[in-house]
């Protein structure tokens, strides 16, 4: 019943006298037994010499979890409840179960109603041999979190639909994975659009135990109660929870999170904002201990190193953009938000298969959409041609649909609205964006590509460390990266531009240098469909009609 927490109840039958029967089972641990016994001392009916005549029994103080059975003259209603909130600080390896409710035949109670040893003693075999499937329930619960979660666990409603809604709207699985044992975990969460378009995607958290025994935490996530509860049961205390950007879909959790771990600071990211209106952040929500500045330290400075991404604003102040990358020393693993990503070959544990599966067939709703609105103006003849060299959609085996249904994902999450023909085939745009880092079409568009010169003072300062895989925000996480490959990531940068940074400078590092030697300068267009980008294109050019503190170089005609 939950390591002890409580009780469970019974239906009592009659007896062929007419006397009513009320049966207890407590399950409890063999060390807390006799605090068990003290609680169920306690409850009506049941007196002290039944109560030490049922724990006298040889089967009562054998096997792993101990199963008291008594009988008592019940009156009232036919449903007895016993609770021992007193047992709530008992723990089976930390895991908190939930109650354990068992149900009785009818007819087994009638066997019992004589209150025999004998009948007792085979009763409790029953329940011994049930104490190993238990046990085993147990450890599987250990690894497997998400499958405690209650009916309320996962229910986080949030209905904010500006500047894009953040599906899902009612309720948030979390997944929590240990990286590094008893030092580095991280938590998922679906997100996306919804609506069924098919905009889908997961954002992660990244907690790390600092040398203090401390949890350091960047990018909280919707604060569930599975949620926190996982996080509550690593066992180390919450200090510091991080705000690595200015970004909508990471800042609507931080409010909300920091109140769930009332004592732990909250660092944030300079430039934050609202729009149309600037509040400042006490007004959002935020009220944090301190700012994440380029070049001042941070209480966790001698294990986490950080440096800022923060260009000039856009849209005359409209929207600002600021990231932090972060580099921890011990495990040497650079953690980033949005700046880069890593497509995996399959969905994460995290997208439910259904949504794959819905999404990789012909005849799923956003199709029939794109068909009734000829999307683009050029779906119909795309899909008509598809359709043609398509074979029979009943040799598709679940497999083939899952994977095409997450390389639609992939592709919607990054391009917002790809192109028709991607759409309906998305293996050519797939092979040319998956199982590498690339920088995300969105920010891309909307903001890197303007700002290209801070791109690249940032790159090579993010590379003088010595990091061996990346943890971002989205997509797979972690993954194995070089600096040198992170810096291939930005090869599109026009080096000839004069950086704004004007953080403190700094010297290259020989890490840095070599990352950087022998670069092959490719195009953002080398490694994207144009076709793909063009409704992105269209925005930039458009947040560009509004006027900007940078000359927007994408979206401009020639």
């Amino acid at each position: 019943c939950g390591a002890a927490r409580s009780c469970v109840d019974w239906g009592p039958p009659r007896t062929r006298q007419g006397e009513r029967l009320a049966y207890l089972v407590l399950w409890r641990r063999r060390d807390d037994s006799e605090q068990a016994m003290n609680l169920n001392a306690s409850v009506p009916g049941i007196s002290p010499q039944r109560l030490a005549a049922a724990h006298s029994q040889p089967w009562a103080t054998s096997g792993r979890l101990h199963a008291t059975i008594m009988a008592a003259p019940c009156t009232g209603s036919s449903r007895t409840t016993w609770s021992s909130r007193g047992c709530s600080k008992l723990r089976e390896r930390r895991v908190l179960c939930k109650t354990l409710s068992v149900q009785v035949k009818a007819t087994l109670l009638e066997k019992m109603a004589s209150t025999t040893t004998s009948t007792l003693q085979t009763l409790s075999g029953k329940l011994s041999d049930s104490n190993t499937t238990l046990a085993q329930n147990l450890d599987r619960a250990d690894g497997n979190k998400e499958t405690q979660a209650g009916p309320f666990d996962r229910t986080y409603i949030n209905f904010s639909l500006y500047p894009f809604p953040l599906a899902p709207f009612f309720e948030r699985k979390t997944v929590r994975r240990e990286v590094i044992p008893d030092r580095l975990w991280v938590f998922e969460q679906e997100q996306g659009i919804g609506l069924g378009l098919g905009v889908s995607n997961l954002t992660r958290m990244t907690i790390i135990k600092l040398d203090s025994g401390d949890l350091w935490v960047h990018a909280p996530i919707a604060p569930t109660r599975e949620c926190v509860r996982l996080v509550k049961e690593l066992g180390y205390p919450v200090k510091y929870i991080v705000l690595a950007t200015t970004l909508y879909e990471h800042k609507v959790f931080a409010p909300p999170f920091t109140r769930k771990f009332p004592k732990a600071e909250l660092w944030i990211v300079p430039k934050q904002f609202s729009w149309p209106l600037n509040f400042p952040s006490q007004l959002l929500g935020l009220f944090p201990t301190g700012t994440i500045q380029e070049g001042k330290p941070t209480p966790w400075d001698n294990e986490i190193e950080h440096t800022l991404l923060s260009p000039p604003s856009l849209a005359y102040g409209g929207y600002k953009f600021c990231e932090a990358t972060f580099f921890h020393r011990a495990t040497k693993t650079l953690l980033l938000t949005d700046a880069c990503v890593f497509v995996p070959p399959k969905a994460p544990e995290i997208i439910e298969e259904q949504m794959c599966r819905n999404l990789g067939k012909d005849d799923n709703i956003l199709f029939k959409v794109l068909e009734l609105t000829n999307f683009k103006g050029t779906f119909l003849p795309k899909y008509e041609r598809y359709l043609a060299k398509r074979g029979d959609p009943a040799m598709d085996t679940d497999e083939d649909i899952l994977t095409r249904g997450w390389k639609r994902i992939c592709l919607f999450a990054l391009f917002i609205a790809p192109d028709g023909g991607s759409i309906l085939d998305p293996e050519p745009t797939f092979q040319k964006i998956a199982g590498k880092w690339i920088v995300g079409p969105v920010i891309y568009t909307l903001v890197l590509q303007n700002v290209q010169e801070d791109v690249e003072a940032w790159a090579r300062r993010v590379s003088r460390w010595n990091f061996t895989s990346i943890i971002p925000c989205h997509f797979a996480g972690p993954a194995p990266a070089t600096p040198r490959e992170f810096r291939e990531c930005f090869s599109w940068v026009d080096t000839e531009k004069k950086a704004s940074f004007t953080g403190p400078a700094t010297v290259p590092s020989l890490q840095s240098l070599l990352s950087g030697a022998g670069l092959s300068r490719r195009p953002y267009s080398d490694r994207v469909p144009e076709l793909d980008i063009e409704i992105l294109k269209g925005a930039a050019e458009k947040l560009s009609d509004l006027g900007t503190d940078v000359p927007m170089v994408i979206g401009k005609k020639d």
